[in-house]
């Protein structure tokens, strides 16, 4: 051995010790099974600067979140969306009652889109964003039903 370099001991790969456990198991392959027309979920325009955002999500909230995001995406759009449907709606951003709300899509420069939408999770918790064809773009975390609150 040259002076300056050690000898290294050599570390099992990830991979090895995951090919080492398939063998115990059956083995199966990732099969994308996402249908042209579903649902889906996209999170490159989340607000990471208000009070509605994602970072402020509980524990328990997160992995309701994405049992249900993953229940929707099996969905086609239209069928989550659909008229009379708690799922899914839609609501014409003139007519949004938050006006703290409407102030941050402005700031955002979110103010040319008509309408928003909305995803229901659980009871009173919503996720919002806007949907441009089977594409739902997150925005905002509402886990208590303030940026459009019900009239029940």
């Amino acid at each position: 051995m040259s002076a300056g370099k050690r000898k290294t001991k050599a570390v099992p790969s990830a991979a090895k010790s995951i090919q080492d456990g398939a063998q115990q198991r059956p083995r199966r392959q990732f099969n994308p099974d996402h249908a042209p027309d579903n649902l889906v979920v996209r999170f490159n325009h989340v607000d990471v600067g208000s009070d509605w955002c994602l970072t402020n999500i509980t524990r328990d909230d997160h992995a309701k979140l994405l049992e249900r995001l993953r229940s929707f995406e099996q969905m086609r759009a239209d069928q989550v969306f659909a008229p009379g449907a708690e799922e899914g709606k839609t609501y014409d951003v003139d007519a949004l009652p938050n006006k703290d709300a409407v102030r941050r899509l402005v700031d955002l420069g979110y103010e040319d889109q008509d309408t928003i939408a909305r995803l229901r999770i659980t009871g009173k918790r919503r996720l919002y964003g806007f949907l441009i064809g089977n594409q739902f773009y997150a925005l905002w975390w509402d886990p208590e039903h303030l940026i459009w609150p019900s009239k029940k």
